[in-house]
């Protein structure tokens, strides 16, 4: 788990694609936030710390790092060297950028006063950002650092501190945010009272709305369920107080509250959310023994699938409890209504699981359409068959009249005939399928039949069987099959066979990443050094784009490393041509040896990066896992080697 955590880590750190500066800096991943719009490239290069800021930010993460090992001196003189650099840059996006991070990471070693010091900095330069989209851009990590010193501060006791502090911001929508935040975090703590409070303060519809919807769920959390409710009402926007609402209901159904529960659920404005806020009280009545009340909220439903869905769990409900008659009663009823088969199917499968088998056949039997009766007798030919019932399941089969149910019963017992030894009766089985495959003329749904006789022989262990039927279908189709079949010989530790099958995947750019995320399961599986030589030449051959390569090249290498074949991975990251994806493989091996404990050897590896920039931010990353996995002597080591390099950023 380490290793794949320290993988995913450094090919945010060391591969083409642009990470967010806030949260990728020194071993943090994230993609940028969702956007309105999209940025333009010169912006996207914006976007990332240049190297002031990322010298200034690797510094302060020393800093810290060098508190966490208890030596606050030396820890100072970072965070001062730091702010001198920061100082000098020009760019007010970068200092702002670069404050607010920093600010953020302090939290974690209780440094909040320094932390809110820093954010109050990064608030003065955001006016200053020219481009409108970094302005927009900056103003959401300084709310997130908000709202860490806040949490910190509220655990601590001194949120009038945090409060303050958001009172004094001027930003139009920064403000809002920052108070909305707060009351958030207030609530966590269960403090209800000062929640309130900040959020009476907010000038901002939405932001108000937010903090009163975290206020109420927390409070139905903490069966607090009247303050609860009158906060939720008090939410003047549709889609969180629906939200909330829902939540609050529920709490107040199971607490017994169910006339209040209905009469709340009332009021939330969209149709369909209401009618499954009272699906969901009608199941809980139910489960409390109150039949006849939960059928009545049920069929009082304005929408035909949530009433379903109620009168389907009510049913089943009454089988469970052994009302055997009521249930049977509902069933013949619903259908006479609606003739819904979905609920008769669910009821009956539920008399199957009580041994009242005539009861659900005779349920099957009040349907007079074949559409209708055909998903019914597969539900119970399949409960029969999965509570071993197999000759009695095959009976019931033989009466469906759609082919496709059919032939996923037959698919059914083919598999569960082979696990039991009975080879000539599954492959009679899998025949019979197959047959009745044929007689379907939905092209989509005859591919999901045979998708499910590959798939069912791939989990019995014949996948040459299996690769024989994927054959059979179209070329667009073949992969999805083909991907089945490979995470199945994964889970039986097949390896090889699986790497043989991922190679006749063929790739177009649809089906690019299918391919590479194959390939990554496949290296984790690796379990010596032989698999992972045929990878690793497999892979040179792939025809997919360069981050991708390198993404693999990356598990590779780290795992060849700790398998102990360093050199080898050392041989693949010297053969890359590109510069930052043979760093990149470097700092994958570096952190694997520091992970396994070989420091030396991962800090000679490391000196391999000739960028100081890279170097750098693997080596406080290789210090902050030691540090984590409380080994001081070794992090001190690796944070002293780290601080000569990135004192060398220039």
């Amino acid at each position: 788990m380490r290793i794949q955590k320290t993988l995913l880590v450094l090919i945010t750190l060391f591969a083409t694609f642009i990470p967010h500066p806030f949260l990728t800096t020194l071993g943090i991943s994230s993609n940028l936030p969702a956007l309105s719009f999209s940025p333009s490239p010169e912006q996207e290069k914006l976007l990332v710390f240049n190297k002031l800021a990322s010298k200034a930010a690797l510094l302060a993460e020393t800093g810290i790092l060098f508190i966490s090992l208890q030596q606050t001196q030396q820890a100072e003189k970072l965070f001062s060297q730091s702010l001198q650099i920061i100082e000098t840059i020009s760019d007010p996006y970068q200092k702002a950028a670069v404050l607010s991070y920093i600010a953020s990471k302090l939290v974690a070693v209780g440094r909040t006063e320094q932390a809110l010091q820093l954010l109050a900095q990064s608030l003065q330069h955001q006016p200053n950002i020219q481009d409108k989209f970094l302005r927009k851009m900056v103003a959401g990590p300084m709310v997130h650092s908000f709202s860490e010193i806040a949490a910190h501060l509220v655990k601590t006791g001194k949120y009038e501190r945090a409060l303050n502090f958001a009172q004094s911001v001027s930003h139009i929508t920064i403000k809002p945010r920052m108070l909305s935040q707060l009351a958030s975090e207030l609530a966590k703590a269960r403090k209800f009272e000062q929640a309130l409070q900040v959020a009476q303060m907010i000038r901002s519809n939405i932001d108000t709305a937010s903090a009163l919807h975290s206020i109420a769920t927390n409070l139905a959390e903490d069966k607090k369920l009247d303050q609860a409710l009158e906060v939720t009402q008090s939410i003047k926007h549709n889609s969180l107080k629906s939200n909330a609402l829902e939540l609050v209901v529920i709490q107040l159904a199971k607490a017994g509250q169910t006339d209040r529960a209905i009469q709340a659920a009332q009021s939330i404005s969209d149709e369909m959310e209401k009618a499954r806020v009272l699906s969901d009280i009608a199941v809980i009545l139910a489960a409390m023994g109150n039949f006849d009340k939960a059928l009545q909220l049920a069929q009082s439903s304005s929408v035909e699938s949530w009433q379903a869905h109620a009168v389907s769990k009510i049913g089943a409900k009454l089988v469970e409890t052994q009302n055997f008659e009521q249930a049977f009663q509902l069933a013949k009823t619903y259908n006479n209504e609606t003739g819904n088969s979905g609920v008769l199917r669910d009821i009956a499968v539920k008399f199957v699981e009580a041994a009242q088998i005539n009861s659900a056949l005779q349920i099957a039997g009040m349907i007079t359409t074949p559409y209708g009766k055909s998903p019914v007798l597969h539900g119970i030919a399949s409960s029969m068959a999965s509570l071993g019932h197999l000759s009695h399941a095959l009976q019931v089969a033989q009466t469906i009249p759609d082919n496709d149910a059919k032939a996923q019963v037959l698919i059914q017992l083919a598999g569960l005939h082979a696990k039991a030894g009975d080879e000539k009766q599954s492959e009679a089985f899998f025949s019979q399928s197959l047959q009745l495959v044929q007689t379907i003329h939905n092209e989509d749904r005859k591919f999901d039949l045979l998708r499910m006789i590959v798939e069912k022989r791939a989990d019995l262990g014949q996948t040459d069987r299996a690769l024989q039927l994927v054959k059979t279908l179209t070329e667009f189709r073949q992969p999805w099959v083909l991907s089945s079949i490979a995470r199945n010989l994964l889970k039986a530790g097949k390896v090889e066979q699986a790497l043989e099958v991922v190679q006749t995947i063929k790739v177009d750019s649809s089906i690019a990443s299918l391919k590479t995320e194959l390939f990554s399961q496949i290296i984790f599986n690796l379990t010596s050094s032989a698999q992972a030589e045929k990878v690793s030449q497999v892979i040179k051959t792939l025809e997919i784009d360069s981050f991708a390569q390198s993404r693999l090249l990356s598990f590779l290498v780290s795992k060849l490393t700790s398998l102990g074949q360093v050199e080898r991975a050392l041989q693949i990251a010297n053969s890359q041509k590109n510069d930052a994806t043979r760093h990149g493989l470097f700092g994958s091996i570096s952190s694997s040896l520091a992970a396994s404990g070989q420091v030396e050897r991962a800090l000679q590896v490391a000196q391999k990066i000739p960028n100081t920039l890279d170097k750098g931010r693997i080596l406080v990353y290789m210090a902050k896992s030691l540090t984590e996995n409380q080994q001081a002597a070794q992090a001190s080591e690796v944070l002293n080697q780290a601080l000569v390099v990135v004192n060398a950023i220039e």
